[in-house]
């Protein structure tokens, strides 16, 4: 979106730039100031007095919506081959996660309490250099390192890029 609003806005710029140049280089040319907007009068008169036939007109106009319409049509997005696969059971724990839209990273990576099925958070940090899940209803909680989530993670990658989802599909 920024980038067809600059190429946007270095079209105006270009078009107003030019347009003064164009008038400047004109004034210097003739001794009349003025000589500019009366050609470029007469030349929009000469357009607008133009005899055209109403399906001239109607063609031009709806082949420049056409146009438009193609220019500003949304774009499919593609959706990632695995991307329903967004949770799995994983060392006895239970695992939820989202997708991120542009590419095959996980966002929101969640473990769900195995007591009552409710989403833990990540609650507290350990001396250890571990850091806690806890459930929010049952209180029950799991600790884990930053080693075993960078894991984590690598195995939904590594499922997901071999196709092991399909099987945990079936086994749900």
């Amino acid at each position: 979106m920024k980038k067809k609003l600059i190429n946007w806005s270095i079209g105006v710029a270009v078009t107003i730039i030019t347009g003064v140049a164009i008038t400047i280089i004109s004034e210097r040319l003739t001794d009349d100031p003025v000589a500019p907007l009366r050609w470029l009068w007469s030349w929009l008169s000469k357009i607008m007095s133009y005899e055209a036939k109403i399906w001239i007109i109607l063609l031009c106009l709806g082949i420049i919506l056409l146009i438009i319409w193609i220019l500003t049509k949304p774009k499919k997005t593609t959706k990632h081959p695995f991307a329903d696969y967004t949770s799995d059971t994983i060392n006895g724990d239970k695992w939820v996660w989202k997708w991120s839209e542009y590419s095959n990273h996980i966002d929101s990576l969640r473990m769900i309490c195995p007591e009552d099925d409710t989403d833990m958070i990540w609650a507290h940090y350990l001396d250890n250099g571990l850091f806690g899940l806890e459930c929010p209803r049952c209180k029950h909680r799991k600790s884990f390192s930053n080693d075993d989530v960078v894991r984590l993670r690598a195995i939904i990658c590594d499922n997901a890029k071999k196709g092991l989802r399909s099987m945990h599909l079936k086994d749900n």
